[in-house]
């Protein structure tokens, strides 16, 4: 969640994966596009 809701310029797998210091996007493109994300419940963790 840090790394999108960071400054980051541009938010792709491998610009995610570099912010994390992974050695590259394939565990963030499966976190983006393999699970459901519900946005209001991510909201509310994030705020809190």
């Amino acid at each position: 969640m840090a790394g999108l809701l960071s400054r980051t310029e541009r938010k792709n797998g491998w610009t995610l994966a570099e912010f994390t210091r992974e050695s590259g996007p394939q565990k963030m493109q499966r976190l983006l596009n393999e699970y459901a994300w519900n946005a209001d419940a991510v909201r509310d963790v994030v705020a809190r």
